[in-house]
């Protein structure tokens, strides 16, 4: 093999090398960056339902954002579904939905479906999150499941189409730590610890803490 041969095939493995590495840094700037951008602003109660606003402050396309939550509570808490309702948590099925049982929640978007459960949070655009229903007299904090909420639906939908499942019912009378994170494709983790009151008439979820992604 020539020198001439042996130095080009240097030159190609070196540039191959180094932009691998430079893709490879670029990639992990761009999911840090990404991820540090990404902010959770909890809304003022519209009717009885709290949602929350996940906004890409990036540059980027944030692809299949996920969100879970996690709630800081006693067995006691878990109410029975009220009225014609469901839930995944109940007595019947009764466990916490603490960091070791974190489940998902859904999107407040109609289409392409009905409140998915990933959604595509474009630069600069926000996308709002369900995140509680208090009921028509705050009488218990319901969570929706990555299905919606059962109390979306009348007393004649469900028994003609089947009980929408909502994550669990909680009682109301008492305040909640809770933690949602949202996962992507293009992002680390991010969790932001928030506040559940009833009480509290205007915003019944309040930021607590953004973890550092």
């Amino acid at each position: 093999m020539s020198p001439e041969l042996i130095a080009g095939l240097i030159g190609a493995l070196a540039g191959g090398l180094v932009s691998f590495w430079l893709n490879t840094v670029q990639d992990r700037w761009r999911v840090r960056r990404v991820s540090r951008k990404l902010r959770f602003v909890p809304q003022p109660k519209a009717g009885t339902r709290v949602t929350a606003r996940v906004i890409n402050d990036s540059n980027y396309l944030v692809h299949g954002a996920v969100a879970y939550i996690t709630v800081q509570h006693e067995r006691e808490d878990v109410l029975p579904p009220p009225l014609h309702f469901a839930a995944y948590i109940g007595p019947a099925h009764l466990k916490t939905l603490t960091e070791d049982e974190e489940d998902r929640l859904c999107w407040s978007a109609t289409r392409p479906e009905r409140n998915p459960v990933s959604m595509d949070i474009y630069a600069g655009e926000h996308q709002c999150l369900d995140v509680i229903d208090l009921g028509r007299d705050s009488h218990w904090i319901e969570i929706p499941s990555e299905a919606g909420y059962s109390s979306s639906q009348t007393k004649v939908q469900s028994e003609k189409n089947g009980a929408i499942s909502s994550r669990v019912f909680l009682r109301a009378d008492r305040k909640y730590r809770a933690q949602i994170k949202i996962v992507s494709a293009d992002t680390r983790a991010r969790t932001f610890a928030i506040e559940i009151d009833a009480t509290a008439q205007d915003k019944p979820v309040k930021l607590v803490e953004e973890v550092a992604a």
